[in-house]
């Protein structure tokens, strides 16, 4: 018997493939695009310094896979958000990350690569910025 995905396990999941995640993880579709909202979800939890549960204000005890399912993370408002607190480099960052299109294609995935080491290298200029 298979048991229900868990909050951790659907919430990083780019939102087109949460809907086709079943409850066998064998079949999960693996896209680099998920991997890379994945990041952004991440960056979201950096920004407001607390976890993306906190951010939705989703408990595991209530109906967070109906909460979560109508949540848009790449809201407008939450992106004027993450740039009062990190400024506009950093939410640029999180906005391609969150608004990044799911693709299964070979040739997508390069420039999906290419997308996530461009990132990497502004978000480490952002960080020697800050130290120096």
């Amino acid at each position: 018997m298979l048991t229900p995905p868990s909050f951790e396990e659907i919430v990083f999941l780019h939102p087109a493939i949460r809907d086709e995640f079943d409850y066998d993880q064998s079949q999960r579709p693996y896209w680099r695009s998920s991997d890379i909202y994945a990041f952004g979800v991440m960056l979201i939890e950096v920004a407001f310094w607390k976890t993306i549960d906190q951010v939705l204000s989703i408990s595991e005890e209530g109906n967070w896979r109906r909460l979560l399912k109508n949540e848009n993370l790449a809201s407008e408002h939450r992106f004027a958000y993450v740039k009062s607190l990190m400024g506009e480099d950093y939410t640029k960052i999180v906005q391609d990350c969150l608004t990044v299109q799911p693709s299964v294609d070979q040739g997508n995935d390069r420039l999906l690569l290419g997308m996530f080491l461009t990132i990497s290298k502004h978000l480490s200029k952002m960080s020697e910025a800050l130290q120096s």
